[in-house]
């Protein structure tokens, strides 16, 4: 059991840094004029597809019913007094996308890769860090999948964690962070279909008892058309 946290969003359309604070406040900055989340453009207009607020809400769902730290706070009862938020600054920069939290940076990158008549994607990420960090690192790695596929019926993807191994994320010494979707056994996606895969961290923190997920870490779209796959890396929704 994972306690609901309250956000405001604002969302700032521009060029330059942008920044974004997560749950239970989130802001993105730069400079140009602010508008609110429930007046910002619609980046899926279609009606046939799921709302961004629904794929994030599955996303936090998947991860936070798998993250036993999680119900072993929720236990030990209120804490809102001593509740910390975790700020997540996003960056966008000629190299692509920097995020950085609790004292470390991460850059995402995405490759489509062929599979089966398909295209799956594969994500890397260089982590750095500037302060001792702990990784959760389960058998499939520290990233967490969730989102959807939108094939003629929508797909949602789960995800499961096995595993209570970590990685060690020190002061000169970088990480690579890499995981492939789908998993085996499981569809690509195929001309015409969609992917909007949502990725997470099952547990990141200064040890392994303050290590708490990054619900929502970045988001992966992708589309298959005559031009292939191209995957882009954003600021999750």
């Amino acid at each position: 059991m994972i306690r609901a946290i309250r956000r405001n969003t604002v969302l700032t359309i521009g060029w330059g840094v942008s920044q974004l604070g997560c749950a239970p406040k989130s802001q993105v900055q730069a400079p140009a004029p602010e508008i609110s989340e429930a007046s910002a453009p619609s980046a899926e207009p279609s009606s046939n597809e799921s709302t961004p607020d629904a794929t994030e809400a599955d996303m936090m769902a998947q991860i936070a019913e798998q993250e036993r730290l999680a119900d072993a706070e929720a236990e030990a009862g209120p804490a809102s007094d001593e509740y910390v938020p975790r700020e997540v600054v996003y960056r966008i920069s000629p190299e692509g996308l920097k995020i950085q939290v609790d004292g470390a940076e991460f850059r995402p990158k995405a490759e489509s890769v062929k599979i089966k008549g398909g295209y799956g994607v594969v994500i890397t990420v260089e982590a750095s860090s500037n302060t001792p960090l702990v990784l959760l690192n389960p058998t499939g790695g520290p990233l967490a999948f969730g989102g959807v596929v939108r094939r003629p019926d929508q797909e949602k993807i789960t995800d499961t964690r096995k595993g209570e191994d970590e990685i060690h994320l020190d002061p000169g010494a970088p990480q690579t962070l890499k995981r492939t979707w789908p998993a085996a056994g499981h569809s690509p996606v195929f001309y015409g279909q969609k992917l909007d895969l949502q990725v997470g961290l099952w547990g990141l923190g200064p040890s392994s008892d303050e290590r708490r997920p990054v619900l929502k870490f970045f988001a992966v779209r992708m589309r298959v058309d005559e031009g292939g796959a191209h995957p882009i890396v954003e600021p999750p929704h």
